[in-house]
């Protein structure tokens, strides 16, 4: 920019103000705007405001406050993006996909100080009036969460030093469950799954509790190994897990019970034979001793 203030911030090929190539274009094939130095960079789009157009708003408009926008169908964030000049503030970052669903997955949360109570909430929308996912809090064990949609608000609060980062992702299918009560369906249940489907399902139990799994329903498309289509089963919040088991074929009487409150289910289809899916019902009980 040779005439205006950029406020030190760096040109932004994602703006949603930004044209796109083939704008006002009229002639097939050819382009309006060519991206100089890199001619493969993709410019424009309509998702929403980019990162940097927020923190250019937030640079224009002398704004303080620790906001954070994430747009793509993947990145990462961290403490380290938390800026806040305002003690009393909490930052915040909103996550927008521009399709499917958001898979969250921390890879640390660690707290400094003995009397440290830092947490992040995580709301499955776009403000904090939006449904809480889940409660991630530090020194405890870190859960990968699914939202219901394209949209994920974190809002991290701490009264003393600590540091975490993560990453994020998207998958057609998967939520998180953390009632009591409910069940998890395969893709597209009672009726046959899709082919090349991939579906990641968490469910959250309180505090000392166990989840148990009971399948009313399981056909899933046998083969050596489970090597085609199949649903693993982890002991634990994240992809990292213990497996306790990878399951394929048709079962019946199928109960799994995980050790500790959370447990996670992958599920994964090719594009050969495809069976009705599955269908498991979950409670939650006392941890065992």
């Amino acid at each position: 920019m040779d005439n205006g203030n950029a406020f030190n911030i760096s040109y932004d090929y994602t703006s949603v103000m930004h044209y796109s190539s083939k704008t006002f274009v009229n002639t097939s094939g050819q382009v309006s705007i060519l991206p100089i130095p890199n001619t493969n960079v993709s410019i424009g789009q309509r998702t929403g405001l980019s990162s940097l157009d927020v923190k250019k708003i937030n640079a224009l408009y002398n704004c303080n406050l620790c906001r954070t926008k994430l747009l793509g169908a993947s990145g990462k964030f961290s403490s380290s993006d938390a800026t806040a000049t305002n003690t009393s503030d909490n930052c915040l970052w909103l996550i927008h996909a521009p399709s499917n669903l958001i898979l969250l997955k921390f890879a640390k949360f660690d707290c400094f100080s003995k009397n440290c109570n830092a947490k992040i909430n995580v709301y499955d929308g776009v403000t904090k009036n939006s449904p809480l996912l889940a409660t991630v809090i530090a020194g405890q064990p870190l859960p990968v969460l699914v939202s219901s949609g394209t949209l994920v608000l974190l809002e991290y609060i701490t009264n003393a030093s600590s540091s975490f980062s993560g990453s994020y992702s998207t998958v057609t299918y998967g939520g998180t469950f953390t009632t009591d009560g409910g069940s998890v369906k395969s893709p597209n249940y009672p009726f046959s799954y899709p082919d090349n489907a991939r579906g990641t399902y968490i469910i959250i139990a309180p505090p000392k509790k166990q989840v148990f799994l009971t399948f009313s329903e399981f056909d899933i498309d046998s083969s050596s190994k489970c090597s085609n289509d199949s649903l693993s089963i982890r002991d634990g919040g994240n992809l990292n897990a213990p497996l306790l088991g990878v399951y394929c074929g048709k079962r019946s009487n199928l109960v799994i019970s995980s050790s500790g409150p959370m447990v996670v289910l992958q599920f994964s289809s090719n594009s050969n034979t495809n069976g009705k899916g599955f269908k498991a019902n979950f409670s939650f009980g006392e941890e065992s001793d």
